[in-house]
């Protein structure tokens, strides 16, 4: 299951970063939850899949992103993240919280494109509210 809450946080460290690029070690206390990196690894797929994180070549698979499966485990490579376009846009838009709250409220269960769409319409409406407000 994604849990929004937890992918904003993974974004919000891209998004605070003072620099273009963080790496695995950037998400250290994001990371060891319950003994194991597995929900970290998930939602950083997620991301990967979307093409919403790359490397600084602009490729987006986990083997680019140093993340190599084995039997039992993944061998990790530090190589550098960062956020692509698209994945600037998407972080944006679920950093504001009235974004994230109706996600949670009402699209917790949806997947990550329709989240993607939702919150694309949810920050439109704000501004366009805003935009009528200007042009009263």
């Amino acid at each position: 299951q994604i849990n929004y809450e937890y992918l904003n946080e993974i974004l919000k460290v891209f998004l605070d970063s003072e620099t273009p690029t963080v790496d695995w070690e950037s998400f250290e206390e994001l990371r060891n939850v319950d003994g194991n990196d597995e929900n970290f690894i998930f939602h950083i797929r997620l991301l990967s899949d979307g093409g919403l994180i790359a490397n600084i070549n602009g490729e987006s698979s986990m083997k680019s992103l140093g993340i190599l499966p084995t039997a039992c485990d993944y061998v990790i490579s530090i190589t550098p993240w960062r956020l692509t376009l698209g994945g600037h846009d998407f972080a944006n838009k679920l950093a504001k919280p009235e974004v994230l709250a109706v996600i949670i409220d009402k699209f917790k269960k949806d997947g990550l494109s329709t989240v993607m769409e939702v919150a694309t319409e949810i920050v439109k409406q704000i501004a366009n509210k805003k935009l009528e407000e200007i042009f009263k």
